[in-house]
């Protein structure tokens, strides 16, 4: 059954973001009575929904949120605290921080030997001595990277085109950029240096590196170091990119799309993997038409700084480039350079990578109860590859005229592949998904920390970037443009609201274990069944004492990271 917008979405939260599409539709680029047009509609939603408006100052933002925060009515998606409660929201603390646990923590990854040498070249080339001893004396396993070099590829623009949506002044600006930081041994992420947009090379593009090489160094002027802050702000810029269009909208959303659209094709409603499957497809459906129709093109499209081609071009380079089993958890930590084993994970090096930490148990917690769930129905391997449904399956998946999703296997015939592929569909419905969703209202609401795009043009050189003032910080954010702002503020607020219980995992563990231990006389299957889920619910009990555990270890402890909480893990993409 097809689920209304009014369904899926909290009824507030959908008419406020509403209202400020309202205040977008007339906008046409160069005609000024379009612009008239949207003041006017703005107008309206500015009175319960203030956006700001000739600010010259980072601190007049950081008030204008607590504000809003402290009013008595019409807080909206000022509810919540978020990360612009924070008096050091703007440091490399908090920034390293959210590489682990903020939005997008599964893009980082080992920095390769061949960049690492491109950073060198360039600390030679800026007379930086300090900085080529030190990253001399850091082996390479401690040197990791968020990458974005790939941008231009994947909106199909020349390897030095500024990456823009248009021309004028309402034009926005994307940037690939590149970072690296320094993992320590006693776990501490630290940001050394930042390419603000890649082109090329490191030497031909603008790179910038941190004055505080080690997280121990004073920090007392970090707060006025702007063009290191403005570096950070481009970072952050292009991960928005990153985390919406590829990490959350189509390497959950529209991955798990194919693989429902594919079962539904594939097999009866009675076979064992579509009755698997199938409550994790929740509202699914009908949600991604809902980004089809209005999501995607409604919002992203009028907030990111790609034209609407370019972002689809990005869509599609991040569906192509899929890579379904090397996306599975372990084999995702190990080619990104993190480790599999979970002592290891535990110990002092890795222990403030809480996804990771929590995602492992997540995933073995899946497995186990699909293993449980297949054995039901599946005594062997030659089962399996006796099961025509199940090359159906990969068929439709993977088909030209279907899925186009050429990373799944083209066949399926053992039991531990088949128990591999439905675990990582309930993976993407629930734990990646929540994991990449839910924590948008915290760290995206607050728009100076994370913008969709800049709007001005980025600095060409070095030596412009080193001149930058606060003022520049201010005017590459959406201030005097309040649907843009609106929008970057209030969609994460839509997106993040918390799951209702009945729709959380733990949720239908419970009822799935009394709906079949509930019965007068049981078949096999049904106490087979019982028996899985209430395993299933038992590991998730104990996985919360794990979870909480790892949030208490951290050593921000500024909020807490129980985003997979079992309570509050979707059991699918239903938001």
């Amino acid at each position: 059954m097809e689920a209304s917008a009014t369904t899926i979405f909290n009824n507030l939260a959908l008419a406020n973001v509403a209202s400020i599409l309202a205040a977008l539709v007339p906008v046409q680029k160069g005609n000024v009575i379009s612009w008239v047009l949207q003041d006017a509609l703005a107008l309206g939603v500015l009175a319960v929904n203030p956006a700001p408006k000739d600010i010259t100052s980072v601190s007049q933002l950081e008030k204008l949120n607590l504000d809003l925060q402290n009013r008595w009515v019409f807080k909206n998606a000022y509810d919540l605290p978020n990360v612009g409660n924070r008096t050091d929201w703007y440091t490399d603390t908090v920034f390293a921080g959210q590489q682990f646990v903020g939005t997008n923590p599964t893009t980082i990854k080992a920095a390769p030997q061949e960049l690492v040498a491109e950073f060198v070249g360039e600390a030679k080339k800026q007379n930086l001595q300090d900085v080529v001893d030190y990253l001399g004396s850091l082996t390479l396993d401690s040197l990791y990277v968020q990458d974005y070099r790939d941008f231009r590829d994947a909106v199909g623009v020349a390897s030095d085109a500024d990456l823009k949506d248009g021309d004028g002044d309402g034009a926005r600006f994307q940037c690939a950029a590149v970072v690296l930081f320094n993992l320590s041994a006693d776990g501490v992420l630290h940001p050394l240096a930042i390419v603000i947009d890649y082109k090329q090379s490191v030497a031909n593009s603008v790179t910038i590196f941190n004055k505080r090489l080690r997280a121990s160094d004073s920090a007392a002027s970090e707060a006025t170091d702007w063009p290191w802050r403005y570096a950070k702000l481009c970072a952050q810029t292009s991960d928005w990119a990153r985390h919406e269009i590829e990490v959350h909208l189509t390497d959950t959303h529209l991955v798990e799309e194919v693989t429902i659209v594919a079962a539904l094709r594939a097999f009866a409603d009675t076979h064992p993997v579509y009755t698997l499957l199938s409550p994790h497809w929740l509202r699914t459906l009908s949600l991604n038409a809902s980004a089809r129709n209005t999501l995607v093109p409604q919002i992203i499209m009028r907030i990111v700084g790609f034209t609407e081609d370019q972002s689809y071009k990005f869509i599609n380079y991040s569906f192509n480039n899929f890579d379904w089993e090397g996306s599975y958890p372990p084999n995702d930590l190990k080619r990104r350079g993190f480790p599999t084993d979970q002592a290891e994970l535990d110990g002092p090096k890795y222990h403030n990578y809480a996804f990771a930490r929590d995602i492992l148990p997540m995933w073995n917690a899946i497995k186990s109860f699909v293993h449980e769930m297949l054995a039901i129905s599946y005594t062997s391997d030659s089962d399996v590859a006796s099961d025509a449904d199940i090359q159906t399956w990969c068929d439709e998946i993977r088909g030209d005229d279907a899925g186009k999703l050429k990373s799944f296997p083209a066949k399926i015939e053992t039991l531990a592949a088949l128990e591999d592929a439905i675990s990582f569909c309930i993976h993407i419905a629930t734990n990646q998904h929540t994991a990449v969703n839910y924590l948008q209202q915290y760290y995206m609401t607050f728009v100076p920390n994370k913008p969709a795009a800049l709007c001005v043009p980025l600095p060409k050189t070095l030596a412009e970037l080193q001149q930058y003032k606060e003022i520049n910080i201010v005017n590459s954010y959406p201030v005097n443009r309040p649907a843009e702002w609106l929008l970057s503020s209030h969609v994460p607020w839509l997106l993040s609201f918390r799951v209702e219980d009945k729709n959380s995992l733990s949720k239908y563990a419970q009822s799935l274990f009394q709906v079949n231990a509930g019965k007068k006389s049981p078949k096999p299957a049904e106490v087979a069944t019982a028996t899985a889920a209430k395993n299933f619910y038992d590991s998730l009990v104990a996985f919360t004492d794990k979870m909480l555990q790892v949030s208490k270890s951290l050593d921000d402890q500024t909020i807490p990271y129980t985003v997979l909480h079992p309570a509050a893990n979707a059991v699918s993409i239903l938001i």
